[in-house]
């Protein structure tokens, strides 16, 4: 494991930048046990709502034309497309306006648009509720269910500075929007660790070795984390990332098909079990 985690850091080293102006860098006095106030998403006018449409077809584009290509941008598919043709729609109960107007629902899209490009045989499912050993639930963003194992992706669509470690219990955020003062998060990578017990809770068959976690960022985010022990990433590193782990098969075509369907229930959660995953995830965030 030790090897896989080498090759990534050799892939995608980030050259050291200093902080914007006006902003401090992370320090254990600043982010550990204290109280995070979580980046909120905006709420987006129609008038927003379709300029940023616009703006990430634009984006979806770009990331389509990522090799060379002799075809032209006007035949390159639409966020639309993208959106009826690929998996993120056949497990999410969200339709296409309520994606457009949700940055972390279009951020989940776009990475499930990359991750459908996975040259290999994969299932992929999107906000899973999951009963946890302590009676409440546990949303997983992203799960990719493959023949080397159960990729647990925690997304975090945000654009700015990124500071963090893995041992302090909360990162700080520093928006490009040019706030003052950074927000806290509670760190990501405790975040999917508690994603994975879940699902050790509810398939206690499963070896540790079937479950990778990943952390993925946006691509406008610049990522200054480091003592990571776990993949913390863009979105656009997420292919490559993947592939690193796809040396072994840990599980067969039949166990994978088997597990799909097992997680599958846990898609399209009723309303009632999303709202008391809010209620409890909002005592720690107030």
């Amino acid at each position: 494991m030790f090897g896989i985690f080498e090759k990534i850091k050799a892939l995608f080293c980030h050259p050291k930048e200093k902080p914007t102006k006006g902003t401090e860098p992370f320090t254990k006095a600043s982010a550990i046990n204290s109280t995070p106030k979580v980046a909120e998403e905006p709420i987006l006018t129609p008038e927003q709502t379709a300029t940023k449409a616009s703006d990430l077809d634009q984006e979806a584009v770009c990331d389509s034309n990522s090799a060379e290509t002799s075809e032209p941008p006007m035949a390159k598919k639409s966020l639309g497309n993208f959106y009826t043709g690929g998996s993120y729609s056949k497990s999410s109960d969200k339709d296409f306006r309520a994606v457009l107007s949700d940055l972390g629902s279009l951020g989940e899209l776009q990475l499930c648009n990359e991750l459908d490009k996975l040259p290999m045989e994969k299932y992929i499912l999107t906000n899973l509720y999951l009963p946890t050993a302590s009676g409440k639930t546990s949303e997983i963003d992203v799960c990719c269910i493959t023949m080397y194992g159960l990729f647990v992706i925690e997304y975090k669509n945000y654009s700015g500075h990124i500071y963090g470690q893995e041992k302090y219990k909360n990162w700080l955020y520093y928006s490009n929007s040019g706030a003052a003062e950074p927000l806290k998060f509670y760190n990501p990578i405790l975040q999917n660790k508690s994603h994975i017990k879940a699902l050790q809770f509810n398939f206690p068959k499963l070896k540790p070795e079937v479950f990778h976690s990943l952390i993925v960022f946006s691509n406008r985010s610049d990522l200054k984390c480091s003592k990571c022990s776990v993949p913390v990433i863009h979105r656009s590193e997420i292919l490559e990332t993947v592939k690193l782990f796809a040396k072994t098969p840990v599980l067969d075509q039949q166990e994978v098909d088997t597990l799909y369907q097992e997680l599958l229930r846990y898609c399209k959660a009723p309303e009632e079990i999303k709202q008391a995953h809010k209620d409890f995830v909002s005592q720690f965030q107030e």
